[in-house]
């Protein structure tokens, strides 16, 4: 106990004071823990949804790729630079002598028509290179998270010079 001061014969004192939560003391800090723990569970609720999203299934690379393989099946390479690869499709394709382009344009693999429009075919890449040899072009990704992807578009034939007109395209062998 403590001596607060004396006066006379007796002495004023105080009780000890105990220390401990109050019951409002403890709800309150109950709601901060459980807010807390809710944001954190937004938060990795969305980091896994956005790893999701970045990191496209192999299906994907596939399925795209398909498509692709589709439209150039009876195509002729024309022309191949490092940006960008030109070709005629067959007589068999829906579209014959149609003249295509694969370009890579802001870190995306698009396919072009020769007047308008576009697919893209893969879009946030880190690193996309095609390259020629002989009848067949290689294109290289290596997406955002740093997986390399290889693909090998065989072509009929070697490239043929292709002469433009007015409103359509002529191929000369």
């Amino acid at each position: 106990m403590k001596y607060l001061h004396r006066q006379g014969n007796y002495c004023i004192t105080a009780k000890p004071r105990l220390s401990a939560f109050l019951l409002s003391e403890a709800i309150i800090s109950l709601l901060v823990l459980s807010l807390t723990l809710s944001l954190a569970m937004v938060g990795v609720q969305y980091y896994q949804q956005q790893k999701h999203q970045l990191t496209r299934s192999p299906s994907d690379w596939t399925v795209a790729m398909l498509q692709l393989e589709k439209i150039t099946q009876t195509a002729t390479l024309i022309e191949v630079t490092a940006k960008s690869a030109k070709f005629v499709t067959g007589a068999d394709y829906a579209y014959p002598n149609k003249v295509y382009r694969l370009s890579i344009y802001n870190n995306m693999l698009r396919l072009t028509g020769e007047s308008a429009g576009h697919m893209p075919i893969f879009v946030n890449q880190g690193y996309i290179v095609l390259k020629r040899q002989q009848s067949t072009l290689q294109i290289i990704i290596i997406d955002s998270i740093q997986r390399k992807w290889e693909y090998y578009l065989d072509f009929k034939g070697p490239p043929r010079s292709v002469r433009h007109n007015s409103h359509r395209t002529v191929i000369k062998p």
